[in-house]
């Protein structure tokens, strides 16, 4: 989203001028006061003579920067400016400014970006007259940040100063640094009939009716509205024959993402590992959204949200909207997932729980899964393997260090595991950039526990 011109044009005459001294022009001055006191006390004039050239070099600097521009006229205004940028791509921006009026000296059209945002190179172009300014900026982490506002600088001819002319804040603008999962495309495969088995997943046939594929007999547990009474009637052993289906399936999800602290942890530049959860959680809901499959989730971060499952495309919206700022937070409400899945999911839903299971202990976790399995449901417990997002950071010296740590934090998820598989959930472990691809199997029905 770009501004127009209108809205980013503004007189250089109207706006407050900023004289400064450049890093070079501070040492020079500090160094024409040393050597004149020193000449002065030592009596050596050429000390103080040198000194008095100094500082007479960079007045006349400064007084030729002001001259330049005064009376200058300008106008700014950006051209090109993203308003969604996906976390780890880039995005051009591009300014233009007009000077008109200025003496001898180029100006520096100049733009600020916060820390947050990295570019490909300075935000500044040097020019005389028309002034364009092109970069690339990639967002470090995910959030909307305020780049700008526009900045002219007229440098003096030796570097020892600068005037700065700000524009007003009409030049600042927003970009939304957006979790990845928007850039891909979801997984989108029609469930085969082995999948549609009640117990594998949550299977809701629509009434008795579908795809026919073939007559088989009679087992138990098979709907009595699938018996073919006419190939039972001539059976001349007296079993029942139903006939075998293909019929529409729902798959029901429930995400829930739990951002602890542990999940700031970054191991790359703009990733960390609440970024992977958030890419998991979000990929898993654009896939229900373009299979019609009920979805809901429960956020335990920053915001703190609960969604029921729905098919309602706004609602699953606003979820996403929620996921793209989701941050980690201290306190922790893991326990409260059994309390919220009972007001909320039906049976046979699959829940998929992206945490690193640090807020509760492990009898916790056995009471959580054990609570989930009471209400007839599926969990899945997606867990971040902590040690190799390290290994991702630290060098093999570092890892040597905090090897004692890194061994207790692989002893508790195999304990972790244990009491998880042996409550009746599954367990899977998943390390950087791997959570997005487990959490689409788990829904998918391509589930390799660990």
């Amino acid at each position: 989203m770009s501004r127009s011109p209108s809205q980013g044009r503004r007189v250089l005459r109207s706006i407050t001028a900023e004289l400064k001294l450049t890093p070079e022009g501070g040492v020079a001055l500090a160094l024409a006061l040393v050597l004149s006191v020193l000449g002065a006390i030592l009596r050596r004039y050429e000390f103080y003579t040198l000194g008095v050239f100094l500082s007479a070099s960079v007045f006349i600097d400064t007084v030729i920067a002001v001259y330049a521009g005064k009376g200058t006229v300008a106008e700014v205004e950006r051209v090109k400016t993203p308003g969604k940028v996906v976390l780890g791509s880039e995005a051009p921006v591009k300014c233009r400014g007009r000077v008109v009026g200025l003496k001898a000296l180029p100006a520096l059209l100049r733009d600020r970006l916060p820390a947050e945002v990295s570019s490909d190179k300075e935000p500044e172009s040097e020019g005389s007259g028309i002034v364009e300014l092109i970069y690339y900026v990639r967002p470090k982490l995910r959030g909307r940040f305020k780049i700008g506002p526009l900045t002219l600088r007229i440098p003096s001819p030796l570097r020892f100063s600068f005037v700065d002319y700000r524009f007003p804040g009409t030049t600042e603008v927003e970009i939304d640094a957006v979790p990845t999962f928007y850039a891909e495309s979801p997984r989108v495969a029609p469930p085969k009939p082995s999948r549609l088995v009640p117990g594998r997943h949550a299977v809701r046939a629509s009434g008795g009716f579908g795809d026919f594929i073939k007559l088989r007999e009679y087992v138990p547990g098979d709907d009595v509205r699938l018996i073919h009474w006419g190939a039972s009637a001539r059976n001349t052993r007296m079993v029942p024959y139903v006939r075998e289906l293909l019929v529409e399936a729902q798959f029901q999800v429930f995400v829930v993402v739990d951002a602890s602290p542990e999940t700031s942890l970054r191991y790359e530049e703009g990733r960390r590992v609440i970024d992977d959860m958030v890419d998991a959680a979000g990929s898993v809901l654009l896939t229900a959204v373009s299979k019609g499959d009920p979805a809901g989730v429960y956020l335990m971060g920053s915001p703190t949200v609960a969604l029921p499952p729905t098919r309602r495309k706004e609602r699953l919206y606003l979820a996403l909207k929620w996921l793209e700022t989701l941050e980690p937070q201290e306190a922790g409400r893991l326990k409260a997932l059994p309390e919220v899945a009972g007001r909320f999911l039906e049976r046979g839903t699959t829940v998929i729980v992206l945490s690193p299971l640090t807020s509760v202990n492990l009898e916790g976790i056995s009471t959580i899964v054990q609570g989930l399995k009471a209400l007839s449901l599926k969990p899945f417990f997606i867990v971040p393997d902590i040690p190799r997002y390290v290994g991702r950071v630290l060098s093999s010296n570092a890892l040597e260090v905090i090897s004692a740590e890194v061994s207790e934090e692989i002893d508790r998820i195999r304990k972790v595991r244990e009491v998880i598989i042996s409550s009746g959930g599954y367990f899977i472990l998943a390390g950087p950039n791997e959570l997005k691809d487990c959490a689409l199997r788990v829904y998918l029905g391509e589930v390799v526990t660990s």
